[in-house]
């Protein structure tokens, strides 16, 4: 890189920072074969260390995708090409954060259940703004998302301004509130379930891994939601 990689290569990166931060990956470029199912040319992004840890992504186009965000403090990387078609490759940079939560669904990575609602409140320190960026979104597809859906709000409140609701499984562009503060809805009716959702949130500047910068509440989940960040649990109320 910047020149086209050569043919017939694997290439493996391993990531491992601090016990208590998350890793989160942004492509700056990404200009690979193309094809549906990444048969040639790909790069795979997984959630540890191994090749059979949990898969985040794995890429074969020349658009970037989203950014990618662990569940710990390791990832590892697998870059292969085949014999034929080459291109640009691609360019990484990562950070880490000591001050990001975890937002999921019911019974993640399982299927939710019916008839669940769950309101997540996001408050952070005055002059700070929330970032929320999805990492995987599976729910009923409808084109008004009136079954199952994520409802996201600039506020603390219900009432507050829309961001946007979401369902289906096309991962939503990365949020930002103007505020210090957002209010985010997930439901789901009586019909058909999925895997759910799952979105990490940034809480501000901190100086320490115990400085959270926020507080966090979830009401109306059933047990099995909670909400992480790093070395903490929250449970439903």
């Amino acid at each position: 890189y910047p020149g086209n990689y050569p043919p017939s290569r694997d290439c493996f990166w391993s990531v491992t920072v601090d016990p208590g931060l998350l890793i989160t990956f942004a492509f700056g470029v990404l200009s690979l074969e193309t094809h549906p199912d990444c048969h040639y040319d790909y790069l795979e992004v997984r959630d540890g260390l191994l090749p059979e840890d949990p898969l985040l992504g794995r890429y074969c186009s020349t658009s970037s995708p989203p950014p990618v965000v662990t569940t710990g403090p390791n990832a590892w990387i697998h870059f292969h090409s085949d014999s034929i078609v080459s291109d640009r490759g691609f360019h990484i940079t990562y950070t880490t954060s000591p001050s990001t939560g975890i937002i999921i669904s019911p019974n993640w990575p399982n299927n939710y259940a019916h008839n669940r609602q769950c309101i997540y409140l996001i408050r952070l320190p005055q002059g700070e703004k929330v970032a929320l960026n999805f990492t995987h979104m599976n729910l009923e597809s409808h084109s008004n998302c009136n079954f199952d859906y994520v409802e996201v709000r600039d506020g603390l409140q219900e009432t507050a301004p829309l961001i946007g609701r979401y369902c289906g499984d096309v991962v939503p562009a990365p949020l930002q509130s103007s505020s210090n503060s957002m209010w985010i809805r997930f439901r789901s009716d009586s019909s058909v379930t999925r895997a759910g959702f799952r979105a990490v949130y940034t809480v501000g500047e901190c100086v320490s891994s115990m400085c959270w910068g926020a507080s966090v509440l979830v009401s109306l989940c059933p047990l099995s939601t909670s909400l992480t960040l790093p070395g903490m649990n929250f449970g439903c109320v």
